[in-house]
C-alpha cells in the first residue's frame, strides 16, 4: 500500500487497485481487514488503519476506532446522537473518544 500522485495504491487478491482520493468515501476496519468504499466498488485489503491514515490527505478523519471518512463525502452529522451519514447513506458512528478531535478537523 502507498500514496502515489493524488491516489492511493492498494494491492488484494485481485490484482493492484489505484484509487483516486476524491472517490473515497469512507474506509471501515474489520477482522484484521479494511473495506474501502467508493461510489462504485468495494476494495478489501489487509492492512492497518493507522498505516491508511497516514497516507491519506488531511480532509480524511478518523471518527471511530474502525472508520476513516473523507469530508467531502459527508452529508449529514448529528453529534448529539454520535453518528454521520455519508454521501452513499451510510450511517457511520462517531465514538466519544474521537469526537473533540473529529468536531475540531470538521470546524
Amino acid at each position: 500500500m502507498r500514496m502515489e500522485k493524488n491516489k492511493l495504491t492498494v494491492k488484494n487478491k485481485d490484482g493492484v487497485w489505484y484509487i483516486d482520493f476524491q472517490k473515497i468515501i469512507y474506509l471501515e476496519f474489520m477482522d484484521k481487514k479494511i473495506s474501502l468504499y467508493t461510489d462504485d466498488a468495494q476494495v478489501v485489503f489487509s492492512g492497518t488503519m493507522g498505516h491508511v491514515q497516514d497516507l491519506l490527505p488531511p480532509y480524511f478523519i478518523r471518527c471511530h476506532r474502525g472508520f476513516i471518512v473523507n469530508e467531502h463525502k459527508i452529508r449529514n452529522l448529528n453529534f448529539g446522537k454520535n453518528y454521520l451519514t455519508v454521501s452513499s447513506g451510510k450511517v457511520i458512528p462517531i465514538s466519544r473518544s474521537y469526537k473533540k478531535v473529529f468536531r475540531e478537523k470538521i470546524g
